[in-house]
């Protein structure tokens, strides 16, 4: 098949999308809902895995990691625009290599997908025992019933699934601005800035540890891959939706991920280097500094934001 061939099947398919959806189609408040529904999930457990490998760096590699992050968002805006019929890097590696690249690169992905709409899920119910002690035991069939549930809300249409995910993403940012307000209305910016050195404190940068702290920061950034997959649904110009959904997703992650990092894991060091309490420091954090109230409404919205995780998957 010929570049213009392809061209116009692709053109042809998108066209078609659009008229089957119709007025179902997300706009891009609708599309970083499902984005960051998907993102959003990693600041609840990304600094404690990252503590456990390079300590008290974790801040700065995520912070590292956000410049790489920005860049990545401008390539899959382009990919969003020039293949409308979805499929993200997996269409990408079909056309621009062979099939064969294209189908492998779909199995990783798909079990990729299976693993994230279990784990997130699972994850969800095991975080909501800390509020509600009694589903502890019954978690794996309450996981089972809530992804038959979120199996049906994507049957009955993508806009009402979006919807939402809308408020599962608008509840967690506002909970992460509140933890963000009450830390900082507690330690003045001089005291915030002198935590800065103590991360490089007694830890050296090797191009070892430089590697590993990268690969485990990039977690606190995957999910990415869902914007080129809403591509069929998105609203036209899908090129100006799918680029103001991710300049949202970049502002909103940008803000929370890399400060609440570091303060989860400079402020509460006994926390972060404890293999139970650190899979809870950002809600320790709301508590904190915070109140009891503001620590349960955490880790329920934790709790739902990666139920909705496991709806993006």
């Amino acid at each position: 098949m010929t570049q213009e061939a392809a061209t116009s099947e692709i053109s042809n398919q998108a066209h078609g999308d659009e008229q089957n959806h119709g007025g179902s189609l997300l706009g891009p408040l609708l599309c970083w809902a499902v984005v960051f529904a998907d993102i959003g999930t990693s600041v609840y457990y990304v600094p404690g895995i990252l503590y456990g490998t390079v300590g008290p760096l974790a801040g700065f590699f995520v912070f590292l990691t956000m410049s790489v992050f920005v860049l990545l968002t401008l390539k899959y805006a382009e990919v969003t625009y020039r293949f409308p019929q979805g499929g993200g890097v997996v269409t990408v590696a079909a056309q621009a290599m062979n099939h064969w690249v294209g189908a492998l690169g779909g199995m990783f992905i798909l079990v990729d997908y299976f693993l994230t709409a279990a784990i997130s899920c699972l994850s969800g119910m095991l975080y909501l025992s800390v509020v509600f002690p009694a589903i502890g035991p019954l978690a794996l069939w309450i996981t089972i019933g809530v992804l038959i549930l979120l199996g049906i809300l994507n049957w009955v249409g993508i806009s009402e699934s979006a919807k939402v995910s809308l408020v599962g993403a608008v509840i967690a940012f506002f909970s992460d601005i509140a933890i963000l307000v009450m830390v900082f209305t507690h330690i003045s910016l001089p005291y915030f800035f002198s935590l800065i050195p103590t991360m490089f404190a007694n830890h050296s940068l090797t191009p070892l540890s430089i590697l590993i702290g990268f690969a485990g920061s990039f977690l606190a950034f995957s999910g990415l891959e869902s914007i080129s997959q809403l591509s069929p649904v998105m609203k036209t110009p899908r090129k100006k939706v799918a680029s103001m959904a991710l300049l949202l997703v970049v502002l909103t992650i940008g803000l929370t991920s890399p400060l609440l990092t570091i303060l989860s894991t400079l402020l509460q060091p006994k926390e972060a280097a404890d293999l139970n309490l650190s899979t809870q420091l950002i809600s320790l954090l709301a508590g904190h500094w915070g109140s009891v109230f503001l620590q349960t409404e955490v880790a329920i919205s934790a709790s739902a934001l990666l139920v909705f995780a496991s709806n993006t998957a």
